[in-house]
């Protein structure tokens, strides 16, 4: 092999080593940071689905704004794309290269070709890993949707009808009286943490004996707390963790609207304030101003006595 052969073969592996080290830098920029570019050609074209919430309709799979199937179809389609230039460019620099070489020099060149195909695969493999990630975290977020579809349809339910209002007298007041003790709220938020046995409830909240058993049977009998059959722990249950927040959200309500009240009543306060301030200092120089004219009567009194007088004297 000539020297001139040889520094061609190297300057043309040294360029495709820098390629394959740009693209894996580009690959890990775009894994890391979870943004994949489409193929304009082959996916812009391609309907686009949108999520549209509404409180009268099903939950419906095709109004989501992404599908597992999209993201799958999206990176294959990106990654599929630069795996392809890459190897255009490849066949084109080992072409470049074996350009008058004999078969020693071919199969060396080869061999650094095969060397370079071996790392693609290794950087398509750790893509394919990406893509299960990014799926799993799309079903993730979809099952997100779902739950907060169903909590937001019975938060904005339509009224009750007459038959319902039979049972939700007695039904709504039990439900909301199981909530109502302070005790019982504690014994929840304790719950809302995990599992707990009844000593450590106990200790934690000070409600032990007969005083314990009567509250965590209201709680039970709302079907917020349910107990283990071997174990004896009390865990709370997905209503309870439902009526807990419940309870939470009236605080909150109740602390914003007591705390507006509030700032409204001194705001009012500080405008009669600085009305009775205006007025306190308008009616001193009424004040003032009676008190010379009274003073220039009593001079003018005063005047006229003194001139009677002295008509008398003469």
């Amino acid at each position: 092999m000539t020297e001139e052969n040889k520094n061609k073969i190297e300057e043309e592996l040294s360029k495709i080593k820098e390629e394959i080290q740009e693209l894996k830098e580009i690959l890990k920029q775009k894994r890391d940071n979870n943004e994949f570019e489409d193929d304009e050609e082959d996916y812009e074209d391609r309907p686009r689905r949108t999520f549209k919430f509404n409180l009268n309709k099903d939950f419906d799979d095709d109004e989501f704004n992404f599908d597992t199937d999209d993201i799958d179809i999206t990176l294959n389609t990106y990654l599929g794309s630069v795996m392809q230039g890459v190897s255009d460019n490849i066949r084109r620099s080992v072409a470049r290269a074996t350009d008058g070489l004999d078969r020693m020099e071919i199969n060396i060149a080869r061999k650094a070709k095969r060397e370079v195909e071996k790392e693609l695969q290794r950087s398509k493999r750790h893509m394919a890993k990406s893509v299960r990630h990014m799926k799993k975290q799309a079903r993730q977020a979809r099952n997100s949707f779902h739950e907060f579809d169903s909590k937001t349809r019975i938060i904005h339910m339509e009224k009750l009808t007459e038959d319902e209002l039979e049972n939700f007298y007695e039904s709504g007041s039990n439900l909301l009286g199981a909530i109502s003790d302070q005790r019982r709220l504690n014994l929840l938020k304790l719950l809302e943490d995990g599992p707990a046995y009844q000593g450590d409830l106990s200790e934690k909240t000070g409600v032990k004996g007969g005083t314990f058993k009567h509250h965590m049977d209201l709680l039970m009998g709302a079907k917020y707390v349910y107990q283990e059959a071997t174990r004896g722990r009390y865990l709370i249950t997905r209503l309870g963790v439902e009526a807990l927040k419940l309870a939470e959200i009236l605080y909150r309500r109740f602390e914003f609207e007591t705390k507006s009240s509030a700032a409204k009543v001194m705001e009012k306060v500080s405008e009669d304030e600085a009305e009775i301030s205006d007025t306190t200092e308008n009616d001193g120089l009424d004040t003032q101003d009676t008190t010379v004219e009274t003073t220039d009567e009593n001079l003018d009194f005063v005047e006229d006595i003194e001139i009677v007088e002295k008509e008398d004297e003469l």
